[in-house]
């Protein structure tokens, strides 16, 4: 049962968890960046390009973004204001940097528009038109759920709030919140969830072998007497196993926003540090696979993450490439370069990601690296149209199964099946379907096959690509390996480089083609559909 109420509120609230599932393949569709984020990175960019780290064109790209999206989102205020900020954003990358005024003025902006960012969306949907969504008056223009949905998640996930926990905590508000929530009341409590913040817990992880003197003192550890301590003074007590191979401990203070975060956390420490010790020749630290946190009872497992896990969507490998790589294969290159990006993570990953496009696409003679990216983003595109074509099938079929189109669907087979999908998506009437997260999914994949859905998709994916070749460049040329945007060109780069390249190494397995005739295949397939969008099985 949906406790929250009124249909813009529900769809708002589905959108958004639409954002953080942890779908299997695509584990996110969020490929656009937050605003602040972006006005954020502006700041970074212009240091990097008065630096000489950063480019011109680069610099103008994000330049670009950030001024289109200033002009419509609303969570910059009305639009008197928006303009004001938008006469204050650069026109090229001289007149940005850190000692000029337009510089100094968004830089000191920052704060106050990241502070009252939520509070000018809940002022904007608390306004009555949205309460009788989608009947509105005359004339009145609104913003729609997905534009609301996206500006807020992607807000929030580039304040630092875990995707997982903004899941669940979507999730109770949906379905097991003990009253009913208006779309006044659900926006005011976002707005709580942002400013209540992150909490500090301590976590002990205990020790269980002895390490060099160097590692000891390099990361500060506990000894055993003083780890006892510790874990007396929080009122824990040690199993005598537990007490046998104590030798000492690592205390981690670390801010998150749920306990999950917080375990996450850890582990991406620990991982840090076994890595850092191997690369020293040090014997790795052996540490207990539980967390001991302040305020929590019994002790948590910490988690295994791993960012490699499903990638390439069960592509078959040739095993003499698992046994002896070959350089003259270039899709093995591109495969070993993503393997890297998930093993590194951080800032690195960003590059690697990258390498592994270039190391496809790019041709000699390329005027710049960036041709790479048309080349690559139609073939996520088609991958990703066809992943979510597919899926929004699939959960059509599973989840409404006594409706007549769900019927009708299940007599037909293959490419008559999807034309009768089609056709039923771009009708638009799905007020037979009666869960309101499977109507979302539709009207998504509905919005995504239109013409203007899908140009603004390809320009996402570009986006998401060319904002990988930036921090490529800042991380490669100039160190700075803490860009505002990193998490979310991660969160994006991983899902769509994986799928690009997967889509090629398919196309292998079935015939023997280069990835500059792949790409242009993909290229006139997306063009093809823009003249003439009657048929979408035509990309697949």
């Amino acid at each position: 049962m949906y406790m929250l109420k009124g249909a813009f509120c529900i769809q708002l609230a589905s959108e958004m968890s639409r954002f953080v599932s942890q779908r299997k393949g695509w584990t996110t569709t969020l490929f656009q960046f937050g605003t602040i984020g972006l006005l954020d990175e502006l700041i970074t960019a212009g240091r990097a390009a008065s630096n000489g780290i950063l480019s011109d064109s680069s610099f103008d790209d994000l330049k670009d973004q950030v001024i289109d999206r200033t002009l419509i989102d609303l969570g910059l205020g009305p639009q008197h204001e928006r303009g004001t900020l938008r006469n204050l954003l650069p026109r090229k990358a001289t007149e940005f940097r850190p000692s000029s005024y337009k510089y100094k003025a968004i830089e000191g902006l920052l704060p106050s528009l990241r502070s009252v960012y939520l509070e000018n969306w809940q002022k904007e949907l608390s306004q009555v038109d949205y309460q009788t969504w989608p009947t509105i008056r005359k004339g009145r223009s609104l913003a729609s759920p997905i534009e609301s949905a996206s500006r807020i998640t992607s807000f929030l996930l580039e304040e630092g709030v875990n995707s997982d926990y903004l899941a669940r905590w979507l999730s109770y508000r949906t379905t097991h919140a003990p009253n009913e929530i208006e779309l006044a009341e659900f926006t005011s409590q976002i707005a709580d969830l942002h400013r209540k913040g992150k909490g500090t817990a301590e976590v002990l992880v205990l020790l269980e072998q002895t390490v060099p003197a160097t590692l000891w003192q390099s990361l500060d550890l506990l000894s055993a007497a003083k780890s006892r301590q510790w874990l007396d003074e929080q009122g824990f007590t040690l199993s005598s196993e537990q007490s046998q191979k104590l030798h000492g401990g690592l205390l981690i203070r670390i801010e998150e926003w749920d306990l999950h975060g917080v375990l996450t956390g850890v582990e991406s420490i620990l991982t840090r540090i076994r890595r850092r010790a191997d690369l020293n020749g040090w014997t790795a630290p052996k540490f207990s696979s539980m967390a001991w946190i302040s305020g929590i009872p019994y002790p948590k497992r910490i988690p295994h993450v791993n960012a490699a896990n499903g990638l390439l969507g069960g592509q078959e490998v040739d095993s003499k490439s698992l046994f002896l790589p070959n350089s003259e294969n270039r899709l093995e290159v591109s495969i070993e370069f993503l393997e890297a990006a998930a093993t590194a993570g951080g800032a690195s990953a960003a590059g690697m990601l990258w390498a592994a496009l270039e190391s496809l696409f790019a041709a000699p003679g390329d005027p710049v690296r960036l041709e790479v990216v048309p080349r690559a983003a139609d073939i996520g595109l088609v991958a990703f149209v066809k992943f979510d074509f597919k899926n929004s099938l699939a959960v059509l079929m599973k989840n409404e199964k006594k409706t007549e189109i769900a019927q009708r669907l299940k007599s037909r087979e293959g490419d008559e099946r999807f034309a009768l999908f089609e056709e039923f998506l771009r009708a638009g009437d799905f007020s037979q379907v009666a869960h309101a997260g499977v109507k979302t999914r539709l009207e998504h994949t509905a919005n995504l096959i239109a013409v203007d859905g899908f140009k603004l998709c390809r320009a996402e994916l570009q986006t998401s690509l060319r904002t990988l070749y930036r921090h490529r460049n800042m991380v490669l040329h100039g160190g700075v390996n803490d860009g505002p945007l990193l998490g979310s060109a991660l969160r994006g780069g991983y899902p769509l480089v994986s799928a690009i390249v997967a889509r090629y190494g398919r196309e292998t397995q079935k015939c023997d083609t280069d990835p500059y005739s792949f790409a242009t295949s993909c290229y006139l397939k997306v063009e093809r559909y823009l003249s003439d969008p009657n048929r979408v099985l035509d990309l697949f």
